[in-house]
């Protein structure tokens, strides 16, 4: 009977081993889930306002990588410096990516023949609640610029963001 007792010793410990495990990463994927606008919202909104507005007037995409106004060779490293936990670190990367520079954007791409983005909402676009409609064409402006100079998928998507930012 030791002997059967003791074989299940150790069966019980890899189970309590597995277990524990499990745990581990159940609570490290419950870290990781956290949204970069929490993590904004509650270590960085403070001093720096609203991020969307904050990428948008302080933060460029340049190439592939995102630069700030101050910290342009390594922005994740001043993340981490300020406090960003590691496994956020590239999710509240991307989220200011998203918004920054957007102004700029649309004075790049669209400027020459659009002018002014401010002055191109006002004349160019009619807001009614949550729809948007070109005013020159008569057609919602997720359809219109759907065909306007090939726009990808990813630029409609851009521009409509933008839009619906400005537009608030």
């Amino acid at each position: 009977m030791n002997r059967n007792s003791a074989s299940h010793t150790p069966v019980t410990i890899h189970s309590l081993n597995a277990v524990l495990f499990l745990c581990c990463l159940v609570v490290a994927y419950s870290v990781d889930a956290r949204p970069p606008e929490q993590s904004w919202d509650n270590l960085c909104e403070e001093c720096h306002g609203e991020y969307a507005e904050f990428a948008g007037k302080y933060m460029w995409v340049v190439g592939d990588r995102l630069e700030g106004q101050h910290h342009k060779t390594d922005l994740p490293l001043f993340l981490k410096n300020h406090y960003i936990p590691d496994h956020e670190i590239t999710a509240m990367s991307q989220m200011l990516a998203n918004h920054a520079n957007s102004p700029l954007r649309f004075d790049n791409e669209c400027g020459s023949c659009h002018g002014e983005l401010a002055v191109f909402m006002e004349k160019s676009i009619w807001v009614r609640g949550e729809s948007m409609t070109a005013m020159g064409v008569g057609m919602e402006v997720d359809e219109y610029l759907k065909t306007h100079q090939e726009l990808s998928e990813n630029d409609v998507e851009f521009y409509l963001k933008l839009f619906t930012r400005m537009s608030e």
